[in-house]
């Protein structure tokens, strides 16, 4: 497939989607509308979320509607994974199932909270749950990663060498700043992903959401991107470009952001104007590229 044309898909974190008018967040309903507004106006292939989709657990079952609603106006598929906002509380199970009932994307609604699947050509998407903590309970911001999801990870990653494999995880297996690490990984469950994702140089991105911060950090095989929060001031997202070639996949990604309503955006802008601007200061990776050769060009 050298030399066929770009796919280009986004990925959006941590959108803690709320219809109630609150400080912290004011924007959760327009900055979506204004999102799916943008990405239609573009030529994206597909568009990855992952996690923290919800900001209030509770208010899931009467606020995923009016999520889906809009998500629904999207001229293309979109792929979420769960995050600590989607389930926190007890009964994660029947929240979990919840959300994949009716959310309407083209990966939980499967009704498997981690899945692979190929949304274009020569790539694989490859969600997983980092809220899989093995209880129905989930009482806390880190991140986990269980037995039976390692084995299927690398049995998937096995069976698709031949594709580029992108993961998808709400929970960063690293830290990029130390004073971080109430929010990291538990430390068994971080090796447990790190041993599964090693020996499999064609998975070379895994795209997290949780610090609200954009970052690039080498993990075993990979380099994880952090993403930018969509409801945080100034709400931008991540735009990225795959081009296959003979030998080689080029993947390029830049920050975009979204054209807010002048109204919406100062709303924001005024609620948490310290958090927006040390959030700001501490991203990086807003542009860059990544090349991996191609399982092909490796084998004799």
């Amino acid at each position: 497939m050298p030399n066929t044309k770009p796919i280009r898909f986004a990925h959006l974190t941590d959108l803690h989607f709320t219809t109630l008018r609150q400080n912290r967040y004011p924007t959760g309903v327009p900055v979506l509308e204004a999102t799916v507004a943008d990405l239609n106006a573009q030529e994206v292939d597909f568009v990855v979320l992952t996690g923290d989709l919800f900001h209030y657990p509770d208010r899931v079952p009467e606020e995923i509607d009016a999520m889906r609603a809009i998500l629904e106006r999207l001229n293309m598929p979109f792929y979420a994974a769960f995050g600590n906002h989607d389930v926190e509380g007890d009964e994660v199970h029947a929240r979990k199932e919840l959300i994949m009932r009716r959310l309407g994307d083209h990966g939980l609604s499967g009704m498997r909270p981690h899945y692979a699947l190929s949304p274009a050509e020569g790539v694989k998407l490859v969600a997983l749950d980092s809220t899989d903590n093995g209880s129905d309970r989930y009482l806390t911001w880190r991140g986990h990663f269980s037995r039976h999801q390692a084995a299927w990870l690398h049995e998937t990653l096995t069976a698709s060498r031949d594709e580029l494999a992108i993961l998808a995880i709400h929970h960063p297996p690293i830290t990029p700043y130390p004073l971080m690490g109430a929010l990291k990984f538990e430390e068994r469950d971080r090796l447990r992903l790190q041993a599964a994702i090693a020996p499999h140089a064609h998975a070379p991105l895994m795209l997290c959401g949780h610090y609200h911060l954009s970052s690039s950090t080498p993990f075993a095989s990979t380099t994880v991107l952090t993403g930018p929060s969509l409801v945080e001031h100034p709400h931008q997202y991540r735009i990225f470009t795959v081009q296959h070639h003979a030998h080689a996949h080029e993947i390029r990604y830049e920050w975009r952001k979204v054209p807010l309503p002048m109204h919406d955006d100062r709303a924001c802008a005024r609620g948490t104007a310290m958090r927006h601007l040390a959030l700001n200061r501490l991203s990086y990776a807003r542009r860059g590229t990544v090349t991996v050769p191609r399982v092909g060009a490796l084998t004799p």
